[in-house]
């Protein structure tokens, strides 16, 4: 009999939008159509940049993923011209730079529960 892993819930898929007519609270992130994905409570300008974030998160996260891949595909591309020039390549520093941007998407994914799909 065949098992299966428990696969991690996804978020609700974006955008987000900024809701400050919902009976529910002064301010309300959701899609549109969908449900409210988060009640922010108070109107005051933190509140409003709360919002603001909160907001732009599916967006933010597609960016991460997407950077998070550009890094990769130049860190092959360095391995590669590695390859090809032996001693001669210096562009090892960069490669070390890169892992370290790898690095911190991964973190920063990680905080956000979405796997780094490494």
């Amino acid at each position: 009999m065949a098992t299966h892993e428990p696969t991690a819930p996804s978020h609700t898929p974006g955008p987000w939008h900024i809701d400050r007519l919902s009976d529910y609270s002064p301010i309300c992130i959701k899609p549109y159509p969908g449900r409210i994905v988060c009640d922010i409570d108070g109107t005051d300008p933190e509140a409003e940049a709360n919002a603001a974030l909160i907001a732009a998160a599916p967006e933010l996260l597609l960016a991460v993923r997407s950077h998070r891949a550009a890094f990769e595909e130049r860190i092959g591309g360095l391995e590669e011209e590695h390859d090809e020039l032996g001693e001669e390549f210096a562009d090892q520093d960069n490669i070390v730079h890169y892992r370290a941007l790898v690095a911190e998407c991964d973190r920063v994914l990680a905080l956000a529960g979405s796997p780094s799909l490494a």
